[in-house]
């Protein structure tokens, strides 16, 4: 189940299995043993251990698909990505979607044949792939331990539903991973501070993929501080209502999902069948939003505060088809976000109160005539608690958004803690969720500044440097250019330089890395090899600059 719209293979697989190679092997025999130390028990030797190529894999997450969605997902999903514009042919969404997971894919456990398959190419054992392939194991213990089938027979194919089901999946291997990870450098789960859960052990670059992994782990998390392995094992088998529910547990067992239903159609003499009815739900909505390339805290908010949705689809005639939704929202500056965060999309969007509905046709009349249909349709009465419980919601996504501000040269990220100058004419943008400082670009590339804050792990001064040292002195990938201690206000520091060929570019890296009570405060500045010389006074200065903050 590693990056993909759905990991799970459905039941049926016509390609042949190959033999995996030893290393890969190797590395999941001793995975499965310190699973069994930590309560999970695998037994390699009665899981496939495979390779596959390029074509058996397309064939795998073909198959796969169906294990999640209904027969008119992808239908659905296309045309609402084309009419956002982030594709060109809605016909084509399975196959984007297969070779969007191929992208980013290096092993996937397949339940039908209890198998852990790994890519045959030069990926399949590069040094990073251990947490993948534990990830991968979390998910085959639970198809072991409770058989991956029962929960498909449990889901009633709407959009919403499998989103809910994809992140509480990717939630639970995650968090069995974490913690096998976590305990060889001697922490305990339920120690693991919220803000650490921000760094995908899944190493996915764009947030509508690590989606349901960062979701999923946060809910399962929560779980497991609560009331143990217990209640994460039955967050699967008595879901939540909705994913809503998942993305914001203050509203588990309390905000549900108000059920909608549209009215008949009749663009003919008689009513007209739609061929596929859903319910998207937040999650969904959140998805479509980032890969409309909206801010993620602005598709944060446009999301939250989902109350219900029904969408429809008919297709009939000469090619005529329409594509209608109607959602609901617990408060009407909910629906008026989301309505904005909609701007530019193709067909007409209409807002009524707490109520957003959309149509897009093949004629622009058919579309009038729908959302004619719809409009002064009745809706229940607002709900207060839900309302409220939204307000707080919404509350808590800006507190955690983490703001960054450039102001007169100077970078502030108040959630990292740190501040330092910049140099002139570079700007402040937000990459991946996160705010980075770019310079112009040159070469083809944009020399950058970023931040982070990872835990300190207990280690001093002289610790974060040793192991720096070790670190690069092992490697044969990187060159360690210089490292030492320094001081930055009344805080000492480690300054790193080191260089090396990442996605096929010369890079050097200037570091700092700062100490708080309980953290590690990290300053990056990442430069082509070939402005090193053009870019160090600059960059030197920047880190020089840098300060602790409250």
């Amino acid at each position: 189940m590693r990056i993909s719209l759905a990991r799970i293979l459905s039941a049926v697989c016509l390609t042949v299995s190959l033999p995996a190679q030893a290393p890969q092997r190797a590395l999941v025999e001793k995975l499965c043993e310190a699973y069994a130390a930590r309560g999970f028990e695998i037994d390699p030797a009665k899981l496939s251990i495979e390779t596959a190529d390029d074509e058996r894999m397309t064939a795998d997450l073909d198959a796969q698909q169906d294990f999640f969605f209904a027969p008119h997902h992808f239908e659905v999903t296309g045309l609402m990505y084309e009419a956002i514009g982030a594709v060109s042919d809605a016909d084509a969404m399975r196959e984007i979607a297969i070779d969007g997971s191929k992208a980013t894919l290096h092993a996937y456990f397949h339940y039908p044949r209890n198998a852990l398959v790994f890519l045959d190419n030069e990926l399949s054992d590069f040094v990073g792939i251990e947490p993948i392939v534990a990830h991968e194991l979390g998910h085959a213990w639970r198809h072991v331990a409770r058989d991956m089938s029962k929960l498909a027979a449990k889901s009633d194919r709407t959009s919403d539903d499998a989103k809910t089901l994809q992140c509480l999946l990717e939630g639970e291997a995650e968090l069995i991973s974490m913690d096998l990870l976590f305990s060889r450098q001697g922490r305990a789960l339920a120690e693991i501070q919220p803000y650490e859960l921000d760094n995908a052990l899944t190493g996915v670059a764009h947030p509508a993929v690590t989606l349901p992994y960062e979701v999923g782990r946060k809910f399962m998390h929560a779980r497991f501080v609560d009331k143990g392995w217990d209640a994460v094992h039955r967050a699967l088998e008595q879901r939540p209502t909705s994913s809503e529910q998942v993305l914001h547990p203050t509203k588990l067992g309390r905000d549900q999902p108000t059920a909608l239903d549209l009215p008949a159609w009749t663009p003919l003499d008689a009513p007209l069948e739609p061929i596929a009815t859903d319910v998207i739900g937040e999650c969904a909505i959140l998805t479509m939003l980032l890969v409309k390339k909206c801010r993620v805290l602005d598709a944060k908010l446009a999301a939250s505060g989902w109350d219900g949705d029904r969408l429809v689809l008919y297709r009939w005639g000469d090619d005529e088809w329409l594509i209608g939704w109607r959602t609901l929202w617990d408060r009407e500056a909910d629906a008026a976000q989301f309505a904005a965060a909609l701007h530019g999309i193709r067909g007409e969007v209409r807002t009524e109160g707490r109520t957003v509905d959309w149509a897009w046709a093949s004629r622009d009349d058919f579309e009038e005539e729908f959302l004619q249909l719809l409009a002064g349709r009745a809706t229940p009465a607002a709900d207060e608690a839900d309302a409220a419980s939204t307000t707080a919601v919404e509350a808590a996504i800006e507190r955690s958004a983490r703001p960054a501000t450039l102001e007169d040269g100077i970078f502030v990220h108040t959630g990292h803690g740190v501040r330092f100058s910049v140099p002139a004419g570079w700007t402040l943008q937000e990459v991946n969720g996160e705010q980075s400082v770019m310079a112009p670009p040159a070469d083809g590339f944009r020399d950058n500044i970023n931040t982070r804050r990872l835990p300190r792990r207990g280690l001093d001064i002289d610790g974060v440097l040793a192991e720096n040292r070790t670190f690069f002195e092992s490697s044969d990938r990187f060159e360690l250019h210089s490292i030492e201690k320094v001081h930055r206000g009344e805080a000492d520091a480690v300054h790193v330089e080191w260089g090396g060929k990442l996605n096929g570019r010369d890079l050097r890296f200037f570091v700092l890395i700062l100490l708080t009570d309980d953290s590690q405060v990290i300053v990056t500045a990442t430069t082509l090899e070939k402005h090193v010389e053009a870019r160090r006074e600059a960059t030197e200065a920047t880190l020089a600059s840098a300060r602790l903050i409250e």
